[in-house]
């Protein structure tokens, strides 16, 4: 979904999907990277749609903020889709579809049939025979309802030879007839007002009665593809032919991107860290709140890196990472200088891969040891 020309990313994953329906990627849980990874999938591969299931509701929120803003900073115009908000819109789609973010809460929650919703989407186009009284009782079948001005999601209005209808609150559709054909479609934006002639409408219902046996799981195809599925959602699918993207510490798979350290205030490794990418033909980008402080500390190395300015929202979010197919590196607040304040102490936090044998370390329960070793243990049959 990667606009950008010469990604050597999104042409290693197009590569490779092309020849296997399953990538593993080492890489520890970095939620800011993985949201930058996503946006690389190629979703002409996977017509039926991306899937991507975070743990909770929490990681979900998150997850839509860095989401928003990797699709900014890559420049991508393609939208997404939030499960089960949105859920028969995404379905509506014509194919690919693109990819749903949804967390691991609703895997249970119940749909209609696959088959039953396909049914129940009103398929619309420029120059259809239909009247306006009968496209009212279809619309009323799907569960929409008419109102004073169409201006919220489940609602339509009709005045004189036009009907406008709400299918979610951001767009309005303005359908015109004569006689009983239409014979205007126009896409009204709601917040920027932004008019746009479309030649097809597809209207997907207000609500379907759900089938207490069947959830998302059953929408999967083989043309789907599972974006770094949590536990929750392989144990679901089961032995279903389905493609997927695992990215995980365990993992005996491709390092194609990995978490930076935390340097936790220590500018001196900052700027060794620095150099050594540059030496090393890496691009370094900085995201902070802070861009004079950070300049400052960097001194003159901060003419080598591009120093981006974030705001209070996403600063907290992002976690810095290294794309080796791109020679990208990307460093946040939180790589620079984040610490956590605990009982009066500040203890840095370093990703577990940084670890080496007879490294000391605080165990939070057990006190001052030496690293050994790091082992996946099976808990109830999941690693």
């Amino acid at each position: 979904m990667s606009s950008k020309k010469n990604n050597s990313l999104q042409l290693s994953l197009e590569q490779k999907f092309t020849t296997s329906d399953k990538l593993n990627l080492k890489l520890p849980f970095n939620l800011s990277a993985l949201a930058y990874l996503a946006w690389h999938l190629q979703s002409k591969q996977f017509t039926d749609g991306i899937f991507w299931f975070v743990n909770d509701h929490r990681e979900k929120e998150q997850a839509v903020k860095l989401l928003n803003f990797w699709k900014k900073k890559l420049n991508i115009s393609s939208p997404f889709y939030l499960f089960p908000e949105e859920f028969y819109k995404f379905q509506a789609n014509a194919t690919p579809r693109g990819f749903i973010l949804g967390a691991n809460d609703h895997l249970s929650l119940p749909l209609p049939e696959p088959a039953v919703l396909k049914s129940c989407l009103l398929q619309l186009k420029l120059g259809e025979k239909i009247s306006p009284t009968n496209l009212l009782k279809l619309l009323t079948n799907l569960g929409y309802q008419p109102g004073p001005l169409a201006d919220c999601g489940g609602w339509y209005n009709k005045r004189g030879g036009f009907i406008d209808l709400c299918i979610d609150n951001l767009e309005l559709i303005e359908i015109e007839f004569t006689a009983n054909n239409i014979s205007g479609l126009i896409k009204k934006s709601l917040i920027t007002d932004k008019r746009t002639p479309i030649k097809n409408l597809t209207v997907i219902p207000i609500q379907l009665k759900p089938s207490p046996h069947i959830n998302v799981i059953d929408y999967f195809t083989k043309n789907c593809l599972l974006f770094c599925p949590t536990n929750a959602v392989s144990q679901h699918t089961g032995d279903k032919p389905i493609k997927q993207l695992t990215a995980n510490p365990f993992n005996q798979g491709l390092v194609w991107i990995e978490s930076t350290p935390l340097f936790g205030g220590r500018w001196e490794e900052v700027q060794n860290f620095i150099k050594q990418e540059l030496a090393n033909n890496f691009k370094v980008t900085i995201f902070t709140r802070e861009p004079i402080r950070t300049e400052r500390y960097l001194e003159k190395l901060s003419s080598s890196c591009q120093i981006t300015t974030v705001d209070e929202e996403i600063g907290p979010l992002l976690t810095g990472f290294r794309d080796y197919l791109n020679k990208i590196t990307y460093l946040s607040d939180r790589n620079l200088a984040w610490q956590q304040r605990t009982w009066g102490s500040n203890y840095i936090y370093l990703p577990l891969d940084h670890l080496k044998r007879g490294d000391y370390l605080v165990h939070i329960d057990h006190g001052i040891g030496r690293f050994l070793s790091l082992s996946s243990e099976g808990i109830n049959g999941a690693k």
